[in-house]
Formats: structure tokens, sequence, C-alpha cells
């Protein structure tokens, strides 16, 4: 006799898939979500309270950030433009390297 249950679960992803996807904030983490959810065309609404994407980091812009660039963003941003990898790290130019999520499949940054 154990304690644990060991048989699998079923997957209960079918009745999830018509819900909607809310991402609640622009910033770095929820726009690595929105890259996630692009990937497997999974479509999303953002909503943020700041006047454009990652408003929090662009008001810490002038503080230097701990990793270089390249530590600094996650995998499914890979197709995105990038700085070069020598550049250092601020909030300020760093988040301006976030807008083509709102735009997904953009190569522009205009």
């Amino acid at each position: 006799m154990t304690l644990l249950d060991l048989t699998p679960r079923t997957s209960r992803a079918g009745r999830l898939d018509t819900l909607p996807v809310a991402i609640v904030g622009a910033g770095p983490i929820g726009l690595a979500a929105a890259a996630h959810l692009t990937e497997r065309g999974i479509d999303f609404t953002i909503y943020e309270v700041g006047d454009q994407i990652g408003a929090s980091v662009q008001a810490w812009g002038h503080t230097r950030l701990f990793s270089p660039w390249e530590h600094l963003v996650d995998p499914a941003s890979a197709n995105w433009f990038a700085p070069a990898p020598s550049t250092s790290s601020t909030g300020s130019r760093s988040s301006g390297h976030d807008a083509p999520i709102a735009r997904p499949r953009s190569n522009s940054w205009d």
C-alpha cells in the first residue's frame, strides 16, 4: 500500500482551449509570455497600465542591468532584432527591443 496516487491524470487541455488568454503587464515577463504564445499560435490580449510597453523598465532606464543583453532575452524572442552583444544593458536601452511583440512577426522597429 502506498500513500501516493500514481495513476496518470487525464488531460483537461481540450476544455481550456476555447478560453481567452489575458497577459497582465507588458514588461519583460509579460512579453516573454506573449512571445511563447505567439510561437504556439495562441491569441492573447496584453493589459498594460503604462502608456507604452515596458513602462516600468523605462522608468528605471538609467539603472545598469546586472546581465548582458544575451542573458536577458527569452529564447522565444530569438528571431527579434537585438543590440550588439557588447552593448551594456540599461532599462532604457533594452526596453525598445521588446517592441516587436506588439506587432508579432514584425521585422521593423518603426
